[in-house]
């Protein structure tokens, strides 16, 4: 049995989690230098990680067991809805060069992770007492 303390346990690895992603891209952006790359890379990897298993347990703890799948499928439509945001990034790659279009990127990873976390509320609030019952 896991003892949960609240929101701080749910909320904070996802919006440090995003926050970390954004700035490891940015940084990933600016480096020419291969070691720093991968140190980059291995912070957005953490971070990722985090963020994608803290989000995947909170839908399927407070998602009824005969509707999870089904919940779990739409989550998961991010990754077969990614290649439009591909397009945009190749775009401003092609029109700006690549280090800025990555760059762009992390800056807007980190300030929807900030909005999120201002306007998120239930996100906030969200405690294992509002898991659902299976």
């Amino acid at each position: 049995d896991v003892a949960v303390t609240g929101v701080q346990t749910c909320a904070l690895p996802i919006l440090v989690g995003l926050v970390f992603q954004g700035i490891s891209v940015m940084a990933f952006a600016m480096t020419r230098e291969l070691p720093y790359s991968l140190a980059a890379m291995a912070v957005f990897g953490a971070a990722q990680l985090s963020f994608h298993a803290t989000v995947m347990t909170m839908i399927q703890l407070s998602t009824p067991a005969k509707l999870r799948s089904r919940v779990v499928s739409i989550y998961m439509l991010n990754t077969g809805l990614s290649p439009i945001g591909s397009v945009v990034a190749g775009i401003v790659a092609e029109t700006a060069g690549a280090p800025t279009s990555m760059f762009a990127v992390g800056v807007s990873t980190v300030v929807f992770a900030l909005l999120l976390g201002a306007l998120a509320h239930p996100l906030r609030r969200w405690t294992p007492a509002d898991v659902a019952v299976n």
